[in-house]
């Protein structure tokens, strides 16, 4: 019988990140898996989940919040205001909404240089000589050198534009935490 997973977002951008999160787990073996958003598909279905499923959260999703405001989480990973761990079969995945990206960016690029940050399993950025190239299924393809990012992040002050680029960063942060949980403790998480 097959592993099954469901994978519940706290919303529209999450989801996507966790389309491609999904597509990964079922190319690794006999594993069903569904994605259901929150507010749209979760609470109406929660009722039909077995105790056998996995869960993954990904986001500010309520049910993950009640698990880690209790203390019954068990972090896996906790650096730079992005963390995931799990108890039992439920893991949760969320960045805070403190985090520095420019912090992350920094990080990545020291420790990185020259590789991709996740193996390349979901493309989103590759850290290189001439700064980070964004490829893949969700990457567009672009070239960022380190500086003009970081400049880019402290230059804009029109409150439209930060909050685009906020969501942005969040949403890139959650690819690198899910990429960092894909490839390094998947296996873990499901007892294998």
């Amino acid at each position: 019988m097959a592993k099954c997973f469901r994978i519940i977002t706290a919303g529209a951008n999450e989801y996507k990140i966790a389309s491609v999160l999904s597509a990964k787990i079922s190319e690794l073996g006999e594993y069903e898996c569904t994605v259901w958003e929150e507010k749209k598909d979760f609470n109406s279905n929660k009722a039909t989940m077995s105790s056998e499923n996995y869960i993954i959260f990904i986001g500010p999703v309520k049910e993950a919040k009640a698990l880690y405001e209790t203390g019954a989480i068990k972090w896996k990973y906790d650096a730079e205001g992005m963390r995931y761990g799990w108890i039992g079969k439920k893991a949760v995945l969320i960045v805070d909404s403190n985090f520095d990206f420019g912090k992350i960016i920094n990080k990545v690029a020291k420790k990185e240089t020259a590789k991709t940050i996740a193996a390349g399993a979901l493309g989103f950025i590759a850290a290189g000589p001439l700064g980070f190239i964004a490829a893949g299924p969700i990457g567009a393809g672009v070239a960022i050198g380190v500086n003009s990012l970081l400049e880019k992040n402290k230059k804009n002050s029109a409150e439209v534009v930060e909050t685009k680029k906020e969501k942005r960063n969040v949403l890139q942060c959650y690819k690198i935490l899910v990429e960092k949980f894909l490839t390094d403790d998947l296996n873990e998480f499901m007892g294998e």
